[in-house]
């Protein structure tokens, strides 16, 4: 049972911080393809009809994944009296497992999530630049490159810090993370990318690892961290237009890579929007995207981040989504570690994409 009702894709998009920021939904995404998208499915329309005062309008809290009992319990009565409504979703778990009794909604719901919303054009181009970034970064690999969702601040917080029993826990740092992808074959040379936002010094221990460990951002520069040798050590380097390796004894670095190093994998043009703007919308969108988007993603946070783009990698059909533990063998096989939303396709994704 679904309610005869019209939705309206303007609403803003709210996070609080302290100055208590918002972003409109069409400065982040793409409207028309989200309104293309959904067409023949629910309606939606961009404008709000003159007579709805949205100060007026009743809000209901709705959980993700909502069932048809809960909607004709709390919610149909509800708008049949006052007609309008203002829904604010919450998340009671952040669980994706398909649902068997409840197949329809989730192959909405999963239209909805994984199917309708595209970057608006600017906010493509700045991750498609990223992206970009990355894959020169790993030309000795392909052009591959993991994505890693590891957010310092997550990992300092008490719920980070409990164990999830058979190996694996909910949270892994930097040394772990590092130490992990070793051990299931991944090389020095391997291109790291971290959602974390700029360089922490406690992220220095993957980058002793995998000295192509990037953030969007670098800190000041007697912080920084370049090509596991860091500042002020009386190591001399050569930059050079090519990828080299030693001349004379001394480092050769590409000045490509040296760049990225210096600046971060955000071009800084786009800093201060995307950055800096006092809102963190911009970059968890970015963050979205390139972690889709990745060769390889791992969650060192287990999370509604990691269920969210386990989704849209599924959609897009890249499956290399590993799943951290830890091994006490010197190595183990990749395959060992695929996420069970994939090994086992019990994500809701798969309601709508095969």
């Amino acid at each position: 049972m679904l309610l005869n009702v019209y939705l309206i894709s303007h609403e803003k998009i709210c996070h609080k911080t302290e100055l208590k920021s918002s972003r409109n939904f069409q400065e982040i995404y793409d409207v028309e393809k989200f309104l293309k998208s959904l067409d023949g499915v629910v309606r939606v329309t961009k404008d709000q009809p003159a007579e709805v005062s949205t100060g007026k309008l009743a809000v209901v809290r709705v959980p993700n994944r909502v069932t048809e009992d809960h909607i004709a319990e709390h919610i149909e009565s509800i708008f049949r009296k006052r007609g309008n409504l203002r829904l604010a979703t919450y998340f009671p778990s952040v669980n994706m497992r398909k649902r068997e009794e409840n197949k329809y909604l989730d192959s909405v719901a999963c239209l909805a999530m994984f199917g309708t919303l595209d970057l608006q054009p600017e906010v493509h181009e700045v991750v498609d630049s990223m992206v970009g970034r990355l894959r020169t970064l790993s030309r000795k690999s392909d052009g591959h490159f993991i994505a890693v969702d590891l957010r310092v601040e997550i990992l300092e917080k008490a719920a980070c810090q409990g164990s999830g029993g058979a190996g694996r826990k909910s949270c892994y740092n930097a040394q772990e993370i590092g130490v992990f992808l070793r051990k299931i074959g991944f090389n020095r040379d391997t291109t790291i990318y971290l959602t974390q936002s700029s360089w922490h010094s406690s992220l220095d221990a993957l980058k002793d690892i995998f000295p192509k460990t990037y953030t969007k951002d670098v800190v000041k520069s007697s912080d920084q961290v370049s090509f596991g040798i860091r500042r002020g050590s009386r190591t001399a380097v050569i930059l050079t237009p090519c990828p080299c390796t030693i001349f004379s004894g001394i480092p050769l670095v590409d000045y490509r890579d040296w760049k990225f190093q210096q600046e971060g994998i955000l071009p800084g043009d786009k800093k201060a929007k995307f950055l800096n703007s006092g809102s963190n919308e911009f970059e968890k969108a970015i963050d979205f995207y390139i972690c889709s988007q990745s060769d390889v993603f791992v969650p060192a946070i287990s999370g509604l981040f990691y269920a969210n783009v386990a989704g849209k990698r599924v959609a897009s059909g890249r499956s290399q989504i590993l799943v951290p533990a830890q091994i006490d063998g010197p190595s183990a096989s990749a395959s060992n570690f695929i996420s069970p939303y994939v090994s086992k396709k019990n994500h809701m994704a798969y309601s709508c994409f095969c």
